[in-house]
């Protein structure tokens, strides 16, 4: 991040804040990781090193490139004139093997903020599980939603 843009950046997300909008700082890249060993002189050696992407990733592990500098949701009530138009909603799978793999009190934390907010978001352990989340989401609109 150059040293105009932060000062920038930092404004808009305040504004993304006070419009209702909850959004996060996207960093993009890679960067090794692992269990790291400070050595003298600064130096961190890490044995097993795995490269990991930063931010939004393919299927592949590759970074996706043109990524904004902020990501995140804006809750929208649809109104009659948004009825038949295209809206992005998002989702947020917390993505566990299929056993065992420990959902932390953040995680759960995170999953109930989104949904909150009428995003999709849960623990999913196979695809099965994927497609449940979505359907439940959908099922939503058919039963009464929460007082405003």
């Amino acid at each position: 991040m150059g040293a105009r843009e932060n000062p920038a950046q930092r404004e808009c997300w305040r504004e993304l804040g006070r419009a209702g909008a909850k959004a996060f700082r996207i960093n993009t890249g890679r960067a090794w990781a692992g269990k790291g060993e400070r050595l003298s002189g600064g130096a961190v050696l890490i044995r097993v090193p795995q490269l990991v992407c930063l931010g939004f990733a393919d299927v592949h592990n590759d970074p996706v490139a043109g990524v904004g500098d902020l990501a995140g949701w804006l809750p929208v009530v649809v109104t009659p004139d948004m009825v038949g138009h295209t809206i992005a909603v998002y989702i947020n799978p917390e993505c566990k093997p299929p056993t065992g793999g420990r959902v932390s009190k953040e995680q759960r934390n995170h999953i109930a903020l989104v949904q909150r907010d009428g995003g999709i978001a849960g623990v999913v352990r196979c695809a099965a599980d994927v497609r449940a989340m979505i359907s439940d989401w959908f099922a939503g609109f058919r039963r009464p939603g929460p007082p405003e």
